[in-house]
């Protein structure tokens, strides 16, 4: 049995041996992924609801207000915060599968405005955010008993939760359990209420033809990416939608990503482009779990300036913002003192997983990174990797 998920995951496109001929394509949207239950829970307790992620539930102070269900859940079962009006615009009864989405390269933006709890949420923020609909899962695929175990959410969801649903009445756009994906899109196309917030993701279908489907894919993928976009998706379809990740389901990109963990921090050294970084971090060092399932460790990077500064225990807040008519370094020397002429000494000296004195605020050791990347080496590490995103 494949590993369960709590939504439905793609794999990689393999030009030479994924078939994609009359698939449906899209444009892959860089988004943060989400669910809506139909409403269904939307002013319950999240500890009442059998499918939720408690795991870091106790670290919110207000127990009440930021447990409290809206009904649209993130893909690791964490209750989406978003306003009413949001919630009002999306239909009621009707399982939803999607993306909050509000422009291309706009992922750090939406997933701020989503991961803010009620007391901080700006209401106006969520404005501009869309819901792009993708699919329509059956009840019976949802929430049909099963182990989800993944790195950031492990959840056994009992037998018992299906028949309560299905009792209530709230299900996919269709009752039937085995609808193809091209029915239920059809469905959809036909008697989804679209409104600013709610939209059906627009597909096409490819040439049954071979030659010809890959020919068109291309053509796609160059004119997308060269617009500032992520890629395109592939959807078998006569393929259902299952809780796991499944290969009737294709993601395809110029680069491949993946998450790495933070043990540690290279300063910068001075190079034949000149010495910018010295004072500053060079690259971040990185663990990382490839597709072997072997552990590799490499230097990432790929920041800002910005993102590269490092602090001691010694230094004060940071004060940058509220210094004008200096240069960047400058500002770095001003609010970072002992961190910066520390590095500035210590050029290409790596910062060990365990140190505490001296950081990089903005990835803390342990927290995990998005990167950008080519291909793997004959040794497992990424090639041309580049740091994308937290």
């Amino acid at each position: 049995m494949s590993k369960q998920e709590f939504l439905m995951l793609a794999h990689r496109y393999r030009e030479n041996k994924d078939d994609i001929g009359g698939s449906f394509v899209s444009e892959k949207l860089d988004g943060f992924r989400c669910f809506w239950d139909g409403g269904i829970t939307r002013g319950k307790h999240k500890k009442d609801i059998p499918w939720a992620n408690h795991e870091k539930d106790d670290r919110f102070l207000d127990q009440v207000e930021s447990l409290t269900c809206t009904g649209l859940w993130s893909r690791y079962g964490n209750i989406i915060h978003a306003p009413d009006f949001f919630l009002d615009s999306l239909p009621k009864n009707i399982f939803l599968d999607g993306e909050l989405w509000i422009a291309r390269q706009s992922f750090q933006l939406v997933r701020a405005i989503a991961s803010r709890l009620p007391k901080n949420r700006d209401n106006n923020a969520w404005r501009k955010v869309k819901f792009i609909v993708i699919d329509s899962p059956p009840a019976q695929q949802m929430f049909k008993a099963r182990e989800i175990e993944t790195t950031q959410f492990t959840k056994v969801i009992p037998s018992t939760v299906l028949p309560e649903i299905i009792k209530s009445g709230a299900g996919s756009i269709s009752a039937f359990k085995y609808n193809s994906f091209e029915h239920v899109y059809n469905l959809l196309n036909e008697s989804l209420i679209q409104n600013n917030h709610c939209i059906l993701h627009k597909q096409a279908k490819l040439p049954i033809k071979e030659t010809d489907a890959k020919r068109v894919v291309n053509q796609l993928l160059n004119a997308i990416y060269n617009s500032g976009g992520e890629g395109l998706m592939l959807r078998r379809p006569h393929s259902v939608w299952v809780p796991e990740r499944t290969r009737v389901l294709l993601k395809v990109k110029p680069f491949d990503d993946d998450e790495a963990v933070v043990i540690g921090y290279v300063t910068g050294r001075e190079t034949d482009k000149g010495s910018k970084l010295l004072g500053l971090m060079g690259a971040l060092k990185v663990r990382y779990k490839n597709k072997h399932g072997k552990f590799v460790e490499f230097e990432l990077s790929g920041f800002t300036d910005e993102e590269r500064v490092l602090k001691c225990d010694t230094d004060k807040e940071d004060k940058m913002s509220q210094v004008k008519g200096v240069s960047d370094n400058e500002k770095v020397l001003m609010a970072y003192p002992g961190a910066y002429r520390w590095a500035m000494m210590h050029p290409g000296i790596e910062i060990k997983e365990g140190a505490t004195w001296i950081t990089n605020p903005m990835f803390p050791i342990g927290s995990a990174v998005t990167f950008r990347f080519r291909e793997l080496s004959d040794d497992g590490v990424p090639k041309e990797a580049r740091y994308w995103r937290k």
